[in-house]
């Protein structure tokens, strides 16, 4: 997967800790209010569903447009039974995803939200799993030449009054 623009606003916040004074690493996103790089971030979100090419074969196959395909059958949508949780726990899974690759340079393997059995179904097991070779030919050589991580993540979506 390619890197995505809005990479760059992701920053280390510093000074978090937690009980005992035991540092945490945490980030946020710092962006910017620039169109270009919300409408990358937005085709990469949607890349994390189909492929491009797969995305117009579909949609032809099902005589719909491409924006009608990806609301009916691929993106989870807010006003649908668990639309909103869904897609909440999908974008906080891309989040981890995306950090972890890009900005720790982990393989992170994409599939699981390509193979869902519905648009509103969050498949069961470990959300993310990310991975590092510590020899740069990238040849497993055994569990301790390489850092494995697997990742459960809990999300919620926020409703804002207004």
């Amino acid at each position: 997967m390619e890197k995505p623009q809005y990479i760059d606003w992701i920053v280390e916040e510093t000074g978090i800790v937690i009980k005992d004074d035991i540092p945490l690493k945490c980030y946020k996103i710092d962006y910017k209010d620039d169109e270009s790089i919300l409408d990358d971030w937005a085709l990469h979100i949607r890349r994390n569903y189909i492929e491009d090419t797969e995305l117009k074969e579909d949609a032809d196959d099902n005589a719909m447009t491409v924006e009608q395909y990806l609301h009916d059958y691929v993106i989870p949508q807010k006003g649908e039974e668990l639309g909103a949780t869904v897609r909440s726990a999908d974008i906080t899974e891309i989040l981890i995803s995306d950090l972890l690759e890009f900005v720790h340079q982990y393989s992170v393997p994409r599939y699981k939200l390509k193979n869902r059995s519905g648009k509103n179904n969050s498949q069961q097991g470990t959300d993310v799993i990310a991975y590092k070779y510590k020899n740069e030919d990238k040849i497993f050589i055994g569990y301790q030449h390489s850092k494995w991580i697997a990742i459960s993540k809990s999300s919620r979506f926020s409703k804002l009054d207004g």
